[in-house]
């Protein structure tokens, strides 16, 4: 075998884009590799094994183009270096080089995501040479020093032949056969013969040595396609994978829903310290954060303490904090205390360039003027320690499992100074008091029972981080943030919050929110919710709680006399997720939650002319989504339809 390393320009490209990219068109045959079709004088001399190939009963290819798929998808969010291939030259290439062309980037996609335990030593595309007498059977593997170690890794063999691959009666060729023999005779456990003669592929999978009693035999698949050549190296990488130990990961395709779970551990408080009386801790104890979760966990009398200190909240204490007028007094970023940490960013950044045309173009139309920049607030703020805000009513209390309320606002005063000058802009400011989370009856067995116990200090950062990393998109699909605060009630009480933008509107789950709108109008606002998922996507933030609440329906007037441009703004990341670790990526699902509450509109408010404005307004999935569900297209169809992501390989035709 010669191995070969070749050095080529590339560029970052998303893994589930790889297949896409265009590859050059083969080359002619040489005429005299193409002259006889037949097995050469000294080939019929050779002593070879005549094996009975016949067509397989279980489909290969689709199968294992699928578990391809899922990986891609896996790790769609990173990038890796991709040759750019240069098209003009392929026809003056030898088929040979031309398969190498299209085999060697295949090992990239493995040196570049593969786990750390594996692939120590760069993984490699071989030419196979199988002596003079067969100088036109091109062929190539894989190999790797971690193969040397796995006995039962065998990657496949690609052969590229000069001839047809059938003969008129649709029997194998003979000279197919001879190559067939030729390889398996250098290679008998090799897990897959994938042949191509520049316009047809046909995949064989020879019985596992030794033979088992299941074993289909000796079988093979032809491929249906658009794009052979194409479809060689998304078959060639599918079949690789397939014949890879999966516990190696050699692509590290992470797990979405980990094993084990995290539970608090660590230093209790002193265990000999008296327990409190409930009145001391009813008096002092103000949030989640203000009781030791270990000492709950170890001590079933502080657990039922904690208990009773819940119910106490829930039956004095309204969940209403403020009413109109009060004014409260906040710490600019909380002191500091509030900012994102160095060590917990997120992993993927926002990148507006991978958003669709139509998208970008959404975005801009729909941006909205900046409320404290007009007043010329905004820097003023920014760099304030402390300001002041007058309370305006109550925008949302949430239902009765949040533990956030939300409040109509003005600012008042920054750093003591008073506002001057015209009336400044309303804006909204978001208290979080997890006091008020409700909590299923205790199980004094059950540890986990801790895990739904939510803190109202983490829920606001997070919040705030997916507003930092819309910061390009704030005043479009999602409200301008002011960042996060303490805020101290008129009563002392300290609460963490983040401070809005005002939107005007109301949101989906309102009976009136598209009463009077014609068809037009719902069509562009379900548009505007596919362009709104979309940002989140590209941003890698994902919505772990979707509903008609977190969707608001505005209008901005426009240059245009009696034109209105409506959209949709979302709101409320406050259980939004991120990816903080590679190995552990957020599992987007997007669409999957937007899509069913815009249809819930639809099903309750919309009748059957919304239900088909949502069909056809929201368009399909991003090729890259990992999900599927089903739904009807009507309330009253008993059957309902697959909603998944659009096939990677198009332009590979076989079905399972």
């Amino acid at each position: 075998m010669e191995t070969t390393r070749r050095e080529y320009p590339g560029s970052l490209i998303h893994p589930h884009k790889i297949f896409s990219v265009g590859v050059p068109s083969p080359p002619p045959w040489p005429e005299q590799a193409s002259e006889s079709h037949s097995v050469p004088k000294q080939m019929q001399t050779s002593s070879v094994s005549v094996l009975q190939w016949k067509p397989t009963e279980q489909p290969l290819i689709r199968r294992a183009l699928i578990k391809l798929q899922f990986i891609l998808r896996a790790v769609h969010k990173r990038k890796i270096v991709w040759p750019v291939e240069d098209t003009s030259t392929s026809s003056s290439q030898s088929p040979n080089d031309y398969m190498m062309t299209l085999l060697h980037p295949i090992t990239d996609i493995f040196n570049q995501l593969h786990s750390p335990g594996v692939l120590k030593e760069p993984m490699e595309c071989v030419e196979i040479d199988f002596g003079d007498e067969c100088q036109h059977i091109c062929a190539a593997t894989f190999v790797a020093k971690d193969f040397e170690k796995l006995p039962k890794v065998h990657p496949p063999i690609v052969l590229c032949l000069p001839c047809d691959l059938f003969d008129a009666e649709g029997e194998i060729s003979s000279r197919l056969e001879y190559a067939l023999s030729k390889a398996l005779a250098l290679k008998p456990s090799t897990s897959y013969l994938i042949v191509y003669n520049l316009a047809d592929i046909v995949v064989f999978s020879p019985p596992p040595i030794p033979a088992k009693a299941n074993s289909p035999g000796h079988v093979y698949e032809r491929a249906s396609t658009t794009d052979p050549s194409q479809a060689l190296r998304a078959i060639t990488t599918a079949l690789l994978i397939r014949s890879l130990r999966e516990d190696c990961l050699y692509i590290n395709a992470p797990k979405y829903f980990p094993d084990t779970a995290i539970h608090l551990s660590g230093p209790r408080l002193d265990p000999n310290a008296p327990l409190l009386p409930d009145e001391e801790v009813f008096a002092t104890h103000h949030r989640h954060s203000d009781f030791d979760f270990v000492s709950l966990i170890c001590d079933r009398a502080r657990r039922h303490q904690f208990v009773r200190w819940k119910e106490y909240i829930v039956q004095m204490v309204s969940k209403v904090v403020v009413e109109s007028g009060d004014v409260l007094r906040s710490v600019t970023d909380g002191g500091g205390t509030l900012r994102v940490q160095p060590d917990r960013c997120p992993v993927y950044p926002y990148d507006p360039s991978e958003l669709p045309e139509d998208t970008r173009a959404h975005l801009e139309a729909i941006r909205r003027e900046l409320p404290l920049a007009a007043a010329g607030l905004a820097n003023t703020l920014k760099r304030s320690e402390t300001f002041s805000l007058k309370i305006d009513g109550v925008v949302s209390e949430g239902n009765e499992y949040s533990i956030s309320t939300v409040y109509r606002c003005l600012i008042t005063s920054i750093d003591g100074l008073p506002i001057s000058g015209s009336a400044p802009p309303p804006l909204c400011v978001k208290l979080f008091d997890d006091r008020f989370q409700r909590i299923g009856a205790l199980d004094d067995e059950d540890e986990t029972w801790f895990d739904y116990v939510l803190f109202g200090e983490a829920y606001v950062w997070n919040e705030g981080a997916v507003y930092e990393k819309l910061e390009l998109v704030q005043g479009t699909v999602v409200p301008r943030f002011y960042g996060l605060h303490k805020f101290a009630l008129p009563d002392g009480l300290i609460l963490c919050g983040l401070l809005l933008e005002f939107v005007e509107g109301g949101d989906l789950g309102s009976q009136e929110s598209m009463k009077n709108f014609d068809a037009e109008r719902i069509k562009q606002m379900i548009k505007s919710c596919r362009h709104a998922t979309r940002v989140l996507d590209v941003a890698d933030v994902c919505q772990r709680d979707w509903n008609t609440g977190q969707i608001l329906l505005h209008t901005t007037p426009t240059s245009t006399p009696h034109h209105q441009l409506d959209h949709a703004v979302f709101i409320d990341f406050a259980s939004a997720t991120q990816t903080y670790d590679i190995d552990e990526p957020v599992l987007l699902d997007n669409y999957t939650g937007v899509f069913r509450v815009v249809m819930s509109w639809a099903y309750s408010a919309g009748g059957d002319a919304g239900v088909d404005l949502v069909w056809e307004g929201f368009g399909e999935m991003d090729e890259w989504d990992p999900n599927d569900f089903m739904m009807r297209r009507r309330r009253e169809d008993e059957r309902s339809v697959d909603i998944e992501a659009p096939f990677l390989f198009p332009f590979v035709l076989n079905e399972i």
